[in-house]
């Protein structure tokens, strides 16, 4: 769980968890998104392998002081390819993010929709 000091940030902490709780509830109608860690059902070997790899980027970010607090980086995956939320201050924080994300093994691409916050444009 990452907090954040900034009322705004924390906004958006919350609307982005709470975009990623309904939509985990449109795979068949239930709790199933494949790559979701959260997911209790997750039982196919490809969710498995999502949720590695959705721990493991998150893991490469905790060893990154940069990408730490006041920064929101959100990771989900998806068949191999892990998707990038969230807001950071710079622009070279955003291609940290998804060059480490790249280095985990099981990615196949890496989509990166961070937004800088308004301090970083």
């Amino acid at each position: 769980m990452v907090y954040a000091k900034d009322a705004s940030l924390q906004k958006l902490h919350h609307n982005v968890a709470d975009f990623i709780r309904r939509t985990s509830r449109l795979c068949t109608g239930t709790l199933v998104l494949q790559g979701c860690v959260s997911s209790r059902q997750c039982v196919s070997e490809q969710c498995k392998n999502d949720a590695k790899v959705t721990a493991d980027v998150q893991a490469k970010f905790k060893e990154r002081r940069e990408l730490g607090a006041p920064n929101i980086i959100y990771v989900q995956t998806r068949e191999g390819i892990v998707y990038l939320t969230g807001q950071v201050a710079t622009d070279p924080q955003r291609q940290t993010a998804e060059g480490l994300a790249g280095q985990v093994p099981g990615v196949v691409r890496v989509v990166n929709s961070i937004a800088l916050t308004y301090g970083g444009r």
